[in-house]
């Protein structure tokens, strides 16, 4: 609480560059050498990119589901949009996408 939002997302910055700076060496010994390079006509990233797609589709769908939901429910009584958010949260529960109740 004391150093804030900034303070979480230094704190994730600085966990991956020294997970990257431990396995660099370990990586060159087996002999990997790192080379970043972006290829947009690799197969391997058209296939990437094909397979996420559909997941992305999907997810906006129900994003979209979801803002539809909040609207219809706030000309209802009082507490209705809290039910709602409480009904998704229950339906994502077999899904292990309910890690945060707030």
């Amino acid at each position: 609480m004391r150093f804030g939002i900034t303070a979480v997302a230094a704190g994730t910055t600085l966990g991956y560059l020294a997970a990257l700076v431990l396995q660099l060496p370990y990586l060159r010994r087996a002999g990997f050498i790192f080379r970043p390079s972006l290829e947009f006509r690799h197969p391997g990233l058209k296939r990437a990119f094909g397979l996420m797609f559909p997941v992305m589709v999907g997810t906006g769908i129900g994003q979209i589901y979801l803002i539809i939901d909040r609207v219809l429910a706030s000309g209802l009584p009082e507490g209705s949009i809290s039910a709602l958010n409480f009904a998704s949260k229950l339906i994502l529960l077999p899904q292990g996408g309910c890690w945060s109740w707030a």
